[in-house]
């Protein structure tokens, strides 16, 4: 350090020594205690005439001492952040990679004099002192260790490195640095006599104190790690059910709009076959599901914004799948509007109409001529069969719509087994329809025009007949699919809940324990092999809720209460 003259010639208050003036020596080696004094606020524990030792030589160990003090009050560690003990100044401390090797003093220098001292004493202290530098330097370096605060972003990993890790230092380290703890307290009882007789002298560093401020701290980063591993186990907990709760909600809401594009498919299909007051009632229909979806997804959005503040690691992959489905409804919406102006364009006001009233049917032209249906039968014999059909479609039609859908797993299945003969009879009635049109070729001219207008009616009647009929049957055999998986769910879990209810708990004698923990270990096998199925059920009851089962509602309030 270069000093100037004036730096040289700084006056220093040192009315203690009884001196005023000083030489250029003397001036010089007090001017380091009084710079420290200054500016680093350090109050030096020797004096300028301590560091001289006889014959104006300096004395080593004065100056080691002096050096040590001076760094562990600028040197600033991980350890220092844990305890407080030290104040952070803005020096850094020695860098680690410097080639110093820094060893306890020589044992001469520490004994009183080799005559007066046994070779007992001195192989005492000679493993005192290793073993004291050897748990010094363990102490620094895992308290070090522990103050680290970086984790992995995902739990297993937590689990496997960071946990594992902490149980091996407990399980391996700890009882062997408290042994070698433990044996220094010894070693240090038997020295303390030669301490007191001035046959030795232990360094402060090497004092039983300071190593039980050392393990006093090492307890302390310990306590503070395990506390910080729980912590940061907790929330990478709460953040990975959070995000299978999504991935599970994505699922639903996927097969709800998957289950919406199939109806808005067949709904596009039979356009043309389908009265405007379904028509409006399924509009309807779509629009307060969409919008319950559209809620649904916009739920998911916020959480997914949970997920990335905890800095979840699977973020991206939750929200990609989120974006998707929104991106599904949008197109979903997009063609729901889109059907929207096409019903409301595609009404002609020019089409013969035939309706019933009074339950008589009347064929309505555009010339503003009506003519009943029972007069053109008297008159010709040929469109008795046309009337007859349309009387069967009727019956039919009114059969398929109250047709009862059961209410337990037993009646589910009897009524859809009843169905499907009257759904047969619907298809094999195209055989009658096909007649009828044969009777064309009998009817007279004038009758033609009349004829091939009931002859339509017919036809389109049946294909809506049937239409309703195949979505009916449809209703009927998903309903008893659901059931039936449904209610081979619940008697597998009844079983498993039965085998708990009944074990016998009070009798010590009769309880093994071995075969319990293998018992729990199968079910939750078991449970873990089942729980697809069960996610299979619960979509397949929500897009019965979807596509607008007449029993849903039945069957959520009935179902799960039968036997």
């Amino acid at each position: 350090m270069r000093l100037h003259g004036s730096e040289v010639g700084l006056k220093m208050d040192l009315t203690a020594s009884g001196n005023d003036t000083f030489t250029f020596r003397s001036r010089t080696r007090s001017l380091p205690y009084f710079l420290q004094k200054i500016n680093l606020n350090f109050k030096s524990c020797l004096m300028v005439s301590d560091m001289i030792g006889t014959e104006n030589t300096v004395d080593s160990r004065s100056v080691m001492v002096y050096v040590a003090s001076l760094y562990d009050t600028l040197a600033l560690s991980p350890r220092d952040l844990i305890t407080g003990y030290r104040q952070a100044l803005p020096i850094p401390p020695l860098p680690v990679d410097v080639d110093v090797s820094i060893s306890p003093p020589p044992l001469g220098s520490q004994l009183a004099s080799a005559s007066d001292v046994s070779e007992e004493l001195r192989a005492l202290w000679t493993e005192y002192r290793l073993l004291a530098a050897e748990l010094i330097q363990w102490l620094r370096a895992t308290c070090d260790r522990m103050a680290v605060r970086h984790f992995p972003a995902d739990l297993e990993s937590m689990q496997q490195q960071v946990v594992a890790d902490l149980k091996r230092h407990r399980r391996e380290e700890l009882p062997i640095r408290e042994r070698q703890k433990q044996q220094l307290v010894r070693l240090y009882a038997d020295l303390q006599s030669a301490a007191d007789a001035n046959l030795l002298t232990i360094d402060p560093f090497m004092n039983i104190e300071h190593i039980f401020r050392l393990w006093k701290e090492y307890d302390l980063a310990l306590q503070k790690r395990d506390m910080a591993v729980a912590a940061e186990l907790s929330r990478l907990e709460r953040l990975q059910l959070a995000g299978e709760r999504i991935e599970r909600e994505c699922g639903l809401l996927q097969t709800q709009e998957a289950a919406l594009e199939k109806r808005m498919n067949e709904m596009e299909s039979d356009f043309a076959t389908v009265h405007s007051v379904d028509m409006e009632e399924e509009v309807k229909r779509w629009m307060a599901q969409m919008e319950l979806v559209e809620t649904n997804v916009n739920n998911l959005f916020g959480q997914v914004q949970i997920l990335r503040n905890g800095r979840y690691f699977r973020t991206e992959q939750v929200y990609r799948k989120v974006c998707t489905l929104h991106q599904r409804l949008l197109g979903l919406q997009r063609r729901c509007r889109n059907f929207l102006k096409a019903t409301s364009m595609s009404q002609s006001l020019d089409r013969i109409q035939v309706s019933r009233t009074n339950g008589q049917s009347l064929i309505a032209k555009p010339d503003g001529h009506s003519y009943n249906l029972k007069w053109l039968v008297q008159r010709s014999k040929n469109f008795g069969a046309l009337q007859a059909a349309l009387d069967w479609i009727s019956e039919k039609k009114i059969t398929v719509e109250n047709a009862p859908f059961g209410d337990n797993r037993k009646s589910i299945a009897d009524a859809t087994n009843r169905f499907e003969l009257i759904h047969k009879e619907i298809e094999a009635f195209h055989s009658e329809v096909e007649q009828c049109r044969t009777l064309k070729s009998q009817v007279t001219e004038d009758e033609v025009k009349f004829f091939n207008i009931l002859m339509d009616q017919v036809e389109s009647q049946h294909a809506e007949l049937l239409k309703k009929s195949t979505r009916r049957l449809g209703f009927g055999r998903s309903l008893s699919g659901f059931v039936e998986r449904a209610s081979n769910a619940l008697q597998w879990l009844r079983g498993k809940e039965t085998i708990e209810v009944t074990r016998t708990w009070s009798s010590p004698q009769v309880l093994q324990s071995a075969e319990i923990y293998e018992f729990f270990r199968g079910l939750l096998r078991e449970i873990q092999s089942q729980e697809q199925q069960f996610n299979e059920i619960s979509m397949l009851g929500s897009s019965l809720h979807l596509e607008g089962h007449p029993s849903f509602d039945l069957i959520q309030v009935n179902f799960y209460h039968s036997d």
